[in-house]
């Protein structure tokens, strides 16, 4: 579910804690689970790693992505349907 998730996130307006589990909720995700997945220090260290990693490469705003050391700014599906299109045709020219 991390595919429809992740489109939820970037399309919605209501980003509060409530607002974020709803859209868990709507995409039949575990609750429970969910709160302590994001409760947990190894999801705190995740966090802490790419924002510091953001910081470096001097990304200024969300979203912004990454593929491959290509850097696509904004949530453009065709945009980074195309980057990860290119990242895995490198991957397999060697």
């Amino acid at each position: 579910k991390y595919r429809e998730m992740h489109v939820a996130l970037m399309t919605s307006k209501e980003l509060s804690q409530e607002g974020v589990e709803a859209i868990a909720s709507s995409l039949g995700l575990d609750l429970d689970r969910f709160r302590k997945d994001m409760d947990s220090d190894a999801t705190l260290q995740h966090i802490q790693r790419i924002h510091a990693e953001a910081e470096e490469a001097q990304v200024q705003g969300t979203p912004a992505f990454f593929v491959n050391g290509a850097f696509v700014n904004g949530f453009n599906e065709k945009l980074l349907g195309e980057a990860v299109a290119e990242a895995r045709r490198a991957a397999r020219a060697g």
